[in-house]
């Protein structure tokens, strides 16, 4: 079996894989060597894939010895022509979703990937990868309101089932802005694409926000919660 990790800002996703297929995942706030055994639950391992954001610190405390570690990176093998313009700074998590998003979805194609922060990338009808836009998550946004502001509180979106324009109180006022310019920042900006595009463009969603997203969204969108999971396996199984 093929260990396949993915790093984020806030949370680690861990996966087996036989082949192509998802044995079982698990999410962790971190790594460490009895956390992995107890995933693992005795499972030969033949290879590490990962798509890192943070590093992961201690690999060698974390890893047993002897199993290769592949990382996803600027140079790794793509389904695609990568026409960013400074592909060595080109987030391994970006790569590895837009291949995700392959195996299942075809060209013209949207990737949108709403966690810490929201990245959206663009693959054209001729595979070329384009780049795309960084934006702030919902959590982000949150968290900057009451950091930056003298008496705005800190809130979450736990619970919230619509999409709220008009706040009456302070906490539904900051639901609305953070919310609503967020739905609409990615309606305008999927028009945008669309309108770039020569044939229909297809929107694929993954992260912690997506199912949060995507019914708000006025736009027909796929999840896959483990996008970069089933990337990072593709790009090196298929070496």
């Amino acid at each position: 079996m093929n260990l396949v990790f993915d790093i984020g800002n806030t949370n680690t996703k861990m996966a087996l894989f036989e082949g192509a297929e998802l044995q079982c995942m698990q999410t962790v706030k971190s790594v460490d060597a009895a956390t992995l055994k107890d995933f693992c639950k005795g499972a030969t391992l033949e290879n590490i894939y990962a798509s890192v954001v943070g590093l992961m610190p201690h690999w060698n405390e974390i890893i047993p010895a002897g199993i290769p570690i592949h990382i996803v990176d600027a140079s790794v093998t793509l389904p695609f022509e990568n026409d960013y313009g400074t592909p060595h700074t080109l987030g391994s998590d970006r790569i590895a979703a837009m291949v995700g998003a392959l195996l299942h979805h075809s060209e013209p194609l949207l990737v949108i990937d709403a966690g810490s922060c929201i990245t959206l990338d663009y693959l054209d009808e001729n595979r070329h990868y384009r780049g795309g836009a960084i934006l702030p998550g919902l959590q982000m946004k949150l968290n900057a309101l009451h950091t930056f502001t003298d008496r705005l509180p800190l809130l979450t979106l736990n619970n919230v089932e619509q999409l709220p324009i008009v706040g009456n109180n302070t906490e539904q006022s900051i639901v609305a802005g953070t919310l609503t310019a967020t739905v609409l920042a990615l309606e305008a900006f999927i028009e945008r694409y669309r309108q770039m595009s020569t044939s229909p463009l297809h929107v694929v969603m993954t992260g912690g926000d997506s199912r949060l997203l995507q019914r708000l969204v006025d736009v027909n969108i796929a999840i896959d919660p483990y996008l970069v999971l089933h990337g990072t396996n593709a790009i090196f199984r298929n070496k």
